[in-house]
């Protein structure tokens, strides 16, 4: 996960005894926040001795810095990233190595009144507390839940010539046929809104993701598919050439209405669209499984 808008803080929380206990740090994992419309608030917890915080719920106490605003306090569940251990909902915030589990605290329906810096100080119960930021926009850089979706014209395992690599950065060395997750990549974004299809599509780079929760994501919304004939997979590569410094344009009309995805978006995404070819949902950085299934469902009933 990335900072956003390179504005964050940590703090050390507390001592005892006359020793230095672990440091709680904060860190933004939410990518695109604006004015006026609900967010997911993500923010991920650790010490200094690289041990996550996992489980439960804490507490955000929201406030701007130096703006306009009133601060505000949510609630904020614990979200595994998918593919690692997921820790029951009932349990206490507790650290544990990374290999234990990893993910982020989220907050839903984050409504910001004003743009600028906003703090974010976490309240971890017995693990202490711990502060970090978020830069809030005017608008949203990526298109949002009502909005509608890109006709994206993305390339598939039927286009003439197309490079495995194009379609997915971990099948650069691959054939078309050996591709793993060939079941995203068999319809166009614009034939499924076409013929009226809900569909699912996740923007990522297996390879080249700074998060590291690319792979995971593609490979999570990929086992998803058999179960829901009725719904389109897609995913879209972010690079059409790495090396080269070449964004995929198909990925671009999602997250980077500007072309440049190094500065003005971050990834990995998932969108939901239905079968009118409008967004109805969208998770940034870790998605939430549970809540894509849900939506899912709904999709597949609809």
């Amino acid at each position: 996960m990335r900072l956003v808008g390179g504005v964050a803080a940590m703090v050390l929380v507390s001592s005892c005894g006359g020793r230095s206990a672990p440091s709680l740090s904060a860190e933004t994992a939410s990518f695109d926040i604006a004015v006026g419309r609900n967010d997911r608030l993500m923010v991920g917890l650790s010490d200094n001795d690289g041990n996550v915080l996992v489980g439960g719920t804490v507490r955000f106490t929201v406030a701007p810095i130096n703006g306009p605003g009133k601060p505000f306090e949510v609630a904020a569940s614990f979200i595994a990233v998918p593919g690692r251990p997921a820790p029951s909902a009932q349990a206490q915030p507790r650290m544990v190595e990374p290999a234990d589990g990893v993910g982020v605290y989220s907050a839903t329906n984050v409504t910001f009144p004003a743009p600028g810096p906003w703090e974010i100080t976490v309240n971890a119960g017995g693990a202490g507390r711990a502060v970090t930021a978020v830069v809030v926009n005017e608008k949203h850089l990526v298109p949002m839940a009502g909005d509608k979706a890109p006709l994206t014209e993305n390339p598939t395992v039927d286009t003439p010539g197309v490079a495995p690599g194009e379609l997915d950065s971990s099948a650069k060395d691959a054939s078309l046929n050996d591709l793993t997750d060939r079941v995203l990549h068999t319809a166009s974004v614009a034939t499924a809104i076409g013929e009226h299809r809900p569909l699912v599509v996740v923007v990522s780079t297996p390879v080249y993701c700074i998060s590291r929760f690319c792979g995971p994501t593609t490979d999570q919304v990929a086992a998803l598919a058999p179960a829901y004939p009725k719904v389109t997979f897609i995913h879209l590569e972010v690079w059409k050439n790495f090396d080269k410094g070449q964004v995929s344009p198909f990925a671009a009309q999602w997250i980077s209405p500007n072309g440049d995805v190094t500065a003005d978006a971050n990834e990995p995404w998932v969108f939901t669209v239905d079968a009118l070819g409008v967004i109805t949902k969208r998770w940034d950085d870790v998605l939430d499984v549970g809540a894509l299934t849900a939506e899912l469902n709904r999709l597949e009933r609809a």
